[in-house]
């Protein structure tokens, strides 16, 4: 164990190393993380690729492996990938590739099969069309790094999911991003429980006039009568299993408890009615949780010219690794299922700020923090008012562009 821990402190100080052997390249790279169940978590991230290839070519390995310094009861962890191009589907920009992908990390596991079909305009990499179906088993095995076990079932499921994405620029109206989920899937043996899905998502941005954009976003999901607890969504954000797909609410302790318990820790996901968790998390500590099998969303960003913007703007380091948004938000959203909700809104003012950090194996990752004033909910808490100063911390944005 000792040894093993010395291997990794070694790679975190001394950065990525590159291998190349037989024209194949080997990046590995450290990566440090915490949640309250694994401690710190000590890992290495391992890329592989064809010399040359830039990320695009065949045998692409993605793989990572950590161990906990608390010593859980699952003290090892990993994820690993391996994508191969089909070549008579494959041309520039426009791939075909098949990736195996197993992963057994912070009580969950996944393994499964993925084949993509990307057609893309030229060289435009933000216009295409991509065809994405997955073929997995999945579980939660352990709920103790689980922040609200309550949205949870444990049972094994097997999933087919196909996805169908459209990006595309249409002129004055701007670019338009689009997707279209089908899930089907069945809890315990395979023939059991079947349930279905079905996600619309639509957003894009629209410049008005110099700094003034127009954001807005279209949610709609609806699922069979036995859908899992995790695949049910909550107005204020989405379902739990998406939280898998952030570091900051993948595990419990990470981020503080007492923040999604009282509602004011948010991630974007699903109807994404901010400040809404306030009400939804005192009803799952208290009483059957709010979760819906149908629900549907509209949400519009307005962004405005700040003077924190420009000042960074000015300044040269900062420029490049910093960038931010205030913008005016309005969500609206209704969900439906064993009860149905009521059409909920909210208005209020926000401020968004990304930092641009490079990453050990060359790439470079965004980490969004935004700050929510919903200082209008047209169905707050029973005892307060509509109007009142309330405040919400977020990571990511939930209109990408």
């Amino acid at each position: 164990m000792k040894t093993i821990y010395s291997v990794l402190l070694l790679l975190i100080s001394t950065n990525s190393v590159v291998i190349a052997q037989n024209k194949y390249q080997i990046s590995p790279g450290p990566d440090l993380w915490y949640n309250s169940v694994d401690g710190l978590r000590i890992g290495v991230k391992i890329r592989g690729q064809m010399a040359g290839s830039m990320g695009d070519g065949p045998h692409r390995l993605d793989v990572g492996f950590w161990l906990g310094s608390k010593w859980p009861s699952s003290p090892f962890s990993y994820y690993a990938s391996l994508t191969e191009l089909v070549p008579g589907w494959s041309s520039f920009g426009s791939e075909a590739s098949f990736e195996v992908i197993s992963s057994i990390r912070e009580g969950f596991y996944r393994h499964g099969l993925t084949f993509r079909k990307r057609w893309q305009n030229g060289f435009n990499e933000n216009e295409y069309v991509q065809l994405y179906v997955l073929a997995d088993v999945n579980k939660r095995f352990d709920l103790d790094y689980v922040a609200l076990p309550v949205l949870w079932d444990s049972k094994t499921l097997y999933m087919f999911e196909p996805n169908l994405e459209v990006n595309g620029n249409y002129g004055a109206i701007g670019p338009i991003s689009q997707s279209l989920l089908f899930r089907i899937a069945g809890q315990g043996a395979f023939n059991q429980d079947f349930f279905t899905q079905l996600e619309f998502e639509q957003e894009g941005k629209i410049e008005l006039y110099d700094d003034f954009k127009l954001g807005h976003r279209i949610f709609f999901s609806t699922s069979s009568s036995n859908v899992p607890t995790q695949y049910q969504y909550r107005l204020s954000t989405g379902k739990a299993v998406e939280d898998l797909n952030n570091g900051f609410g993948r595990s419990i302790g990470t981020l503080p408890i007492s923040g999604f318990e009282q509602g004011w820790l948010h991630l974007p996901d699903g109807p994404n009615l901010r400040a809404y968790g306030f009400y939804e998390m005192k009803q799952i500590f208290t009483d059957k949780p709010y979760i819906y099998r149908t629900s549907a969303a509209i949400n519009l960003e307005l962004d405005v010219p700040n003077p924190i913007s420009w000042i960074v703007d000015q300044t040269p380091i900062l420029g490049g690794i910093l960038n931010n948004r205030m913008y005016f938000f309005n969500d609206v959203g209704q969900g439906w299922g064993s009860e149905k909700s009521k059409i909920q809104s909210n208005f209020g003012l926000g401020l968004s700020v990304g930092l641009n950090l490079p990453e050990s194996l060359g790439k470079n990752k965004i980490l969004t923090v935004r700050y929510d004033v919903p200082f209008w909910l047209s169905h707050p808490v029973a005892t307060e008012p509509n109007i009142k100063y309330r405040s919400v911390l977020g990571f990511s944005n939930i209109i990408r562009w």
